[in-house]
Order: C-alpha cells, then sequence, then structure tokens
C-alpha cells in the first residue's frame, strides 16, 4: 500500500501532542522572524501544509530566517553573486545541513478511472521538492522584505474585522457567539484587553475566534459539531487553531490563546482526528488557508471602502 505523503508531518505533530506541546507555538522570545515562510527568491509565501511543516521546521531549529530556498535556487544565485562581487568564495548551501520536504499539488491521470466511462480521470497529488532554510546556506544575501507582505498594523485590521463580524469585550470567556435572530452576523465575545498577560495574547485569541465565525452558513459555511469532544468539533477547533496561527504570522508573530484549563481536552481532539485520518492536518491547513484569506479580502474591502 502506497504511503500517505502526509504520515511523516502528521507523525511528527502527533509526538509533539502526546508531549503536551503544540509544535507550532514559539515558547520563547527570539529575534528570528515570525512571519510566513516565503521563497527567498521570489516572495513566493508557502501555505496549507507547507506553511505549518516550514514554520515547525523554522520553530524546532531556532532558525532566524522565515525565508526558504531550492537548491538549484541557491546555486544560480550564488553565480550571480559572485560574479557582481569579483569573489571566488563560496556561497550555496553549506555542506551536511539536511533539507525539508514541501510539496506542489499536482493532477495526474487515475489509470483506475481510465476505462471506466467519467469525465474526471485526474486525480490529485503532492509532489515533494526539497528546500533548505537560509539559515543553512553561506554568503547569500535576498531581498528582506518580499512584496506581499501586508501594510497593516493588528490593530487596523481589527478594526476593520469588526465590519465584518460584531465584537464584544464581556465576562471572563472568550467564544464566538453563532448567528441567531438577534445577532445575524454571530458575534465575537472576549474579556477586556486587561484580562489578557500580553497583546500577543489578545490578539491570538481574537485571531482564533474570528476564523470559528468564517464558517457560519452565510461564510464558507463549515462543519462545526454538535458536542465538545466529537470529530467534527475537534477539527473545527484545529481549523481555527491553524488559521490563527497563520493570521498571526501575517503580522509577525506567534502566540497561544488556549486557556490552560482546556490545553488537554483540545490536543486529545486533535490526536483523535490525526491517529484516525494522516490527511487531516493537510485538509485542516486548506480550510485554514481559506478562511484567513476569506477574513484578509474583506478587510482589505473594508479600507478600501473607507
Amino acid at each position: 500500500m502506497k504511503r500517505n505523503v502526509f504520515e511523516p508531518i502528521t507523525a511528527s505533530i502527533i509526538e509533539s501532542l502526546e508531549k503536551g506541546m503544540k509544535p507550532w507555538v514559539k515558547p520563547w522570545d527570539s529575534e528570528a522572524d515570525m512571519r510566513p515562510p516565503v521563497n527567498a527568491l521570489t516572495g513566493h509565501r508557502y501555505t496549507g501544509v507547507n506553511f505549518i511543516m516550514l514554520l515547525m521546521a523554522q520553530l524546532e531549529k531556532q532558525w532566524q530566517s522565515n525565508q526558504w530556498i531550492t537548491f538549484k535556487q541557491a546555486k544560480e544565485l550564488a553565480e550571480t553573486m559572485q560574479v557582481e562581487a569579483e569573489s571566488h568564495e563560496y556561497m550555496g548551501v553549506r555542506k551536511g545541513p539536511r533539507s525539508m520536504k514541501a510539496f506542489m499539488p499536482i493532477w495526474v491521470k487515475d489509470k483506475e478511472l481510465e476505462d471506466k466511462e467519467s469525465d474526471e480521470q485526474t486525480k490529485l497529488c503532492f509532489k515533494p521538492y526539497s528546500l533548505f532554510n537560509l539559515d543553512q546556506t553561506t554568503g547569500l544575501k535576498t531581498c528582506d522584505d518580499p512584496k506581499w507582505i501586508p501594510n497593516l498594523s493588528v490593530e487596523a485590521f481589527i478594526e476593520q474585522l469588526a465590519e465584518i463580524v460584531p465584537l464584544q469585550h464581556e465576562g471572563g470567556h472568550a467564544y464566538y457567539r453563532r448567528s441567531c435572530e438577534g445577532a445575524p452576523e454571530g458575534e465575537i465575545v472576549l474579556p477586556e484587553r486587561t484580562a489578557f498577560d500580553r497583546p500577543e495574547t489578545y490578539y491570538a485569541t481574537l485571531f482564533h475566534e474570528a476564523i470559528h465565525a468564517t464558517g457560519e452558513v452565510n461564510r464558507l459555511n463549515r462543519e462545526k459539531g454538535a458536542l465538545f469532544g466529537d470529530d467534527a468539533y475537534a477539527f473545527e477547533e484545529l481549523v481555527a487553531e491553524l488559521g490563527a496561527l497563520m493570521l498571526g504570522s501575517l503580522f509577525g508573530y506567534t502566540g497561544d490563546h488556549i486557556d490552560q484549563d482546556q490545553h488537554a481536552s483540545y490536543i486529545s481532539g486533535w490526536l483523535s482526528i490525526l491517529n484516525k485520518d494522516t490527511s487531516a492536518i493537510s485538509k485542516a491547513a486548506v480550510q485554514a488557508e481559506a478562511a484567513v484569506s476569506y477574513l484578509m479580502e474583506r478587510c482589505d474591502a473594508v479600507n478600501m471602502a473607507a
């Protein structure tokens, strides 16, 4: 039986979760660039499961750079820089470092459907390729500020977000109140800002609930789950967790939102679905990316309308 390409990353995530740790959260302060992972030459932003895998690798190895490059790109860049600098010093990927695998989605012919009467004779596959973090190279210099980085502060984003989903500060719990007769657009409810120990925690909590809000029937219409702890509920929480991570990363940081009293329960739910389906992390990442895109596109629209 052919191995699922996402088994290694899922196994790594499960290993961390079983230790009670979330592998995409940075538990220490550092000077690392925590913006989303990008290609060092093109500025292309890695999305979906590639976002999760590359960010996890940067955190695990404690690399400073959020930029990635293929061996071929590194070689071409080194040759150009050597000519410009009239230098013969070695530039490129250092000897020894192991590359990280990323995945390119491609459509291929499905041999099982060739003999059947079907209009759909292709299937989605993921082609692996290798990337190196810029910290694994010597002498290479690239653009420090790729063009795609949005020019929005977190506070400006929150102000725009409130035009899409009402935001209330009350009580001692954070949650998303689903749409009802009194609140047709739904509502994000958070404690007052002063209840949070630092701004990053407040932002991460808000982003988590904002991702939940995108799942409404009149938005992206995701399955929510009926009970705390069931698979659908756990999957939606994983989508919100990854979406908040992606959204926070756009503003240059990663943060944690989960109350310590709920920490074990959330991790238990994630372990359950990841052990049942090794592709669950990829599916959740795709939905999280869609949720982030939904919010960013509409916040840009609100900004332009203003």
